[in-house]
Parts: structure tokens; C-alpha cells; sequence
């Protein structure tokens, strides 16, 4: 965990205590339902979820958009290098562009150069700074292109329209994953809409009189909405980490929706009486 992601994680669990407490102690007066384990575990929960959520989505956003520049940085540097200008030289040229994330990739190999390093080695390490794995993988392309002496431009030109071909594959990708993501959202919609119709009209209506002993030929009422609860709070969390692992195969990159729904859920059924 770097520094950026400690004080926001910080501060999530601190707001998830607060909640907690809040709810036991403060939000239950008013209403018993936020006094039950069934709302403020996944409320906790859900609250942590967000912040790791968020992080792990603007972590994503900067690789998209490190990947997005790097045709652009290409383009830049071959036609530098094109018209014989030595690469090294073409990343200072280069510097005074804005490619957004890849500025600190650039800075980095301007600082290594400047300390009388050659480029293959001022180019280590380039795309550290992005996290991004096709940043580093145009570094080392470009070292090994700049160590075997060929002609760079045309690499760096290939280099290019290769980086261009796999942002649109990728475009494409992430419009076909966006059409799934809405359908496991609208499907957990559904769940939850019948679970509160079940809550608000089924079991309202069935609910025993103050004489009557015998409540649907004796079934444990509340271990019955318990399982309703639960298989709701389950789908949320399994389809955050569905939405996560189809994402990036990383189970984060779901938590931020997942933590919506799991939050709503929690005090959807705490105000229409669940638990």
C-alpha cells in the first residue's frame, strides 16, 4: 500500500467505526432494525468497500490513460528521431508535450539522462511511475532498439501502431464488459426490488395477530427473512467480485459498486423493516 492509499483507507475505517457506533447506539432509537448485526455488518463493511473500490478504479483510469498516450509519445518521438534527431534528444524535445501520466515517465529518463547516463539505461524502469505493463513494455522495446543500433524511427513507428491497434481492441473490450457490468447491476435491481416487495407486502401480511399462536404452520419467521437478508448481501458481494475479476482479474476493481449495493441494500431493508 504507497502513501496516496493509506490516508483514505484511514479514514474509511475510521467513518466504518463511526457508523458502526452510530448505529448501535444513536440510529437505533429511532429505528430497532439499525441495532441488528444484519444492517451494521455489511453497512461496516460496505463502507470499507467504497474507499478500496475507488482507489482501485482511479488506479485503473491512470493506466487507461497512460496506454491512451503512449501512441501519442510514440508518434512524437518518430518523427524526432525520423529526421535524425538522436532519441535521447527527442525525449527532451518531447518533454514540453502533455501526455498526461507519461510526464512523470518522460521526467524520469530526462533526469537519468542528464546524470550522464545513455538512454538505455536512463529508459529502466519507464513506466513505473503508471503502473502501466504496455509502458513498460514500449520501454524495454525501446532499449534493446536503441542498444542493437537499428533504425529507431521505423521501430518506434511500428511501436506506435502496434499501442494503437491494442487501444482500440481495448476500446472495444471495455464497451462489451460496460454491457455486462449493466446486466449484473439490473439483475441485482431485481433481487432486491422482489426481496422488499417480499419484506414490505408478504410478510406484513402474514404476520400473527396478538391471539394467534400459529404464523404459517410454525416456521422461524426471522430465520427465514435472515436467509432472504443474507442471499441478497451475497449476491452483492459475489457480483463485485465477478465485476472485478472479469475486469482486471482483480477482485478490488469491483468493490466500489459492490459497496453501493451492499450499503443500499443495508438500509433499504432496515427502513422497510427487515432483519
Amino acid at each position: 500500500m504507497n502513501r496516496r492509499t493509506v490516508l483514505p483507507v484511514a479514514v474509511a475505517i475510521v467513518a466504518a467505526l463511526v457508523f458502526t457506533f452510530l448505529s448501535v447506539f444513536v440510529f437505533s432509537r429511532f429505528n430497532g432494525n439499525f441495532h441488528s448485526p444484519y444492517f451494521y455488518i455489511p453497512a461496516f463493511l460496505a463502507i470499507l468497500m467504497i474507499p478500496f473500490g475507488y482507489i482501485r478504479t482511479s488506479y485503473r483510469a491512470g493506466i487507461r490513460d497512460t496506454d491512451s498516450r503512449l501512441h501519442d509519445l510514440l508518434r512524437d518521438l518518430s518523427d524526432y528521431v525520423m529526421f535524425g534527431v538522436p532519441l535521447s534528444e527527442g525525449f527532451r524535445r518531447v518533454a514540453s508535450n502533455n501526455y498526461g501520466p507519461l510526464n512523470k515517465e518522460i521526467e524520469s529518463v530526462i533526469r537519468k539522462l542528464d546524470s550522464g547516463l545513455p538512454v538505455e539505461d536512463a529508459l529502466s524502469g519507464f513506466g513505473n511511475f503508471s503502473g502501466s505493463m504496455n509502458a513498460r513494455r514500449v520501454g524495454n522495446l525501446l532499449r534493446e532498439s536503441s542498444k542493437s543500433g537499428s533504425n529507431s524511427s521505423d521501430v518506434i513507428a511500428l511501436i506506435s501502431e502496434f499501442m494503437s491497434q491494442i487501444e482500440i481492441f481495448r476500446y472495444q473490450t471495455e464497451n462489451e464488459r460496460k454491457n455486462y457490468d449493466l446486466i449484473l447491476i439490473i439483475s441485482f435491481a431485481v433481487f432486491l426490488i422482489v426481496i422488499v416487495i417480499i419484506e414490505v407486502s408478504f410478510f406484513n401480511s402474514v404476520r400473527p395477530t396478538s391471539g394467534s399462536g400459529i404464523f404459517l404452520a410454525h416456521p422461524d419467521v426471522k430465520a427465514i427473512k435472515a436467509a432472504l437478508d443474507l442471499g441478497l448481501y451475497v449476491e452483492a458481494g459475489g457480483i463485485a467480485i465477478t465485476m472485478g475479476v472479469v475486469r482486471d482479474r482483480n477482485p478490488l476493481s469491483g468493490f466500489l459498486e459492490g459497496g453501493f449495493m451492499l450499503l443500499i441494500s443495508a438500509l433499504l431493508l432496515a427502513f422497510v423493516g427487515g432483519f
